[in-house]
């Protein structure tokens, strides 16, 4: 758990992340009332008030709503009610008006709450240009500022880690006087696996089962195995790895096979969800021959591991908690790969590879990777996209294709498309799969 004096902004850890999930729905009960309100008054004056009284609300709320016109707002919220095809106009016109915006006149907290709504109502590609202003304005603030505010100068370090700028960062790291001790550790263990450096992971050894977790790790080639659905043979090159390593491993007759999967895995990732519904879930078919359990919370493991005692499951595994490094990084909390990629570069391996992972671009998942609900087509979409709202796609997109790009990691034809994808293509593609689910209706 971080230490209770580490907080970025307002809110620290679990707390910040709750905070993401309210807030974001506050938005958007505020933009569905609107929408609803707007469309059954056709008059001038009646589509005036409605603005009007919605921009109110967002402003009641902390978010400053004057980088926009009245017209603006107005198509904003019609766009949010239509298809891509339907809307395809409007969401030009927005765009075109987000990019006249000044970014040094950008509250960048106001442009991140913005495209958390964006993203909410499947406007992907409006919030990726509201979030590209408040990295400017992030940059702007931490180059011009004449007074140090952590919060501004943690959004600053994330943004310049997103430009690859690791001159400013080492700079700006350099004159910060005054600053958190252990965001400036983790900050610089990051930059060491940023840059690839030859550097000792003993830094990285915060007790016991790291060293030994270390010492499994380094030098070894790793396949990283994604829970996406494949036709791909890759059963055989995945199983000729040193390690294999699986997200929410928690049945030996589901994830892997000898034709596409594979059949081993020496490490599972959980996270805090999968965590809590593997401690309260069936154990019987626990693989017991798992190496290593790996938690994103201390907390976590915990419940894991006395529910396996409790049911009677010998594991012959360790338990240990991973390193994190999502609070150097801009508006983030990370989803399972790059934190699984950042903790196993912590310990140098040998060389990394990335199977059937796609970074959303699909949702078919293996057969027992997610909780039932998820066999609802529509509420899996939805789903999903909540948890877009509070761990940014674009920050897990840049990191990834930072190392890959660097030879860091490499990966599948999957992986690797992704990879070769530009910023915008990306998020065009993860809006038209999940945009339709999420628009409102007028």
């Amino acid at each position: 758990m971080l230490p209770s004096e580490f907080t970025v902004g307002k809110f620290s850890g679990k707390e910040k992340k709750q905070s993401f999930r309210e807030e974001s729905k506050k938005y958007y009960d505020a933009l569905s009332k609107a929408a609803i309100a707007l469309f059954q008054n056709n008059s001038l004056y009646k589509v005036s008030s409605v603005i009007d009284s919605f921009r109110q609300k967002i402003e009641s709320f902390g978010i400053k709503t004057e980088y926009f016109s009245n017209d603006w707002w107005y198509k904003f919220i019609k766009a949010a009610t239509l298809n891509d095809d339907e809307g395809s106009e409007l969401q030009s016109f927005l765009i075109k008006e987000i990019e006249k915006v000044n970014p040094a006149n950008v509250r960048v907290s106001d442009f991140l709450n913005l495209y958390s709504l964006s993203i909410r109502v499947g406007l992907l590609n409006i919030g990726f240009y509201l979030r590209r202003k408040a990295v400017e304005s992030s940059i702007i603030d931490i180059e011009k500022s004449k007074h140090f505010n952590f919060s501004n100068f943690a959004y600053g370090i994330g943004a310049l880690y997103e430009k690859r700028d690791v001159d400013s960062i080492t700079k700006h790291m350099f004159e910060a006087s005054v600053c958190n001790p252990v965001y400036i550790e983790k900050e610089k263990n990051l930059r060491n696996i940023f840059l690839n450096n030859e550097y000792d992971y003993n830094p990285y050894i915060k007790n016991k089962s790291d060293e030994i977790f270390g010492e499994l790790i380094n030098d070894k080639s790793i396949a990283i195995v994604g829970p996406a659905k494949t036709s791909a043979l890759d059963a055989k090159e995945i199983d000729s790895y040193d390690l294999v390593i699986r997200f929410n491993y928690k049945d030996k007759n589901y994830g892997t096979d000898n034709i596409h999967k594979g059949l081993r895995c020496d490490i599972s990732y959980y996270n805090n969800i999968q965590s809590s519904e593997l401690a309260h879930g069936n154990l019987n078919n626990f693989p017991t021959d798992i190496k290593w359990l790996v938690f994103r919370s201390s907390e976590s493991a915990e419940l894991v591991r006395s529910a396996l005692e409790s049911s009677a499951v010998n594991v012959n595994g360790s338990f240990r908690r991973q390193h994190h490094f999502s609070y150097v990084l801009f508006n983030c909390h990370l989803f399972a790969l790059p934190n699984v990629v950042l903790d196993l570069l912590c310990f140098k391996p040998k060389s990394i590879k990335v199977f059937h992972c796609d970074l959303f671009i699909n949702v078919d998942r293996a057969n027992g990777y997610q909780a039932e609900y998820y066999d609802d087509n529509k509420l899996k979409y939805i789903k999903y996209i909540e948890s877009f709202t509070h761990q940014d796609l674009m920050v897990q997109f840049y990191l990834l294709k930072t190392f890959y790009e660097n030879k860091v990691i490499s990966g599948d034809d999957r992986f690797s498309w992704v990879m070769n994808q530009k910023d915008y293509e990306y998020i065009n593609h993860v809006q038209k799969l999940y945009g339709q689910y999420v628009r409102l209706s007028s």
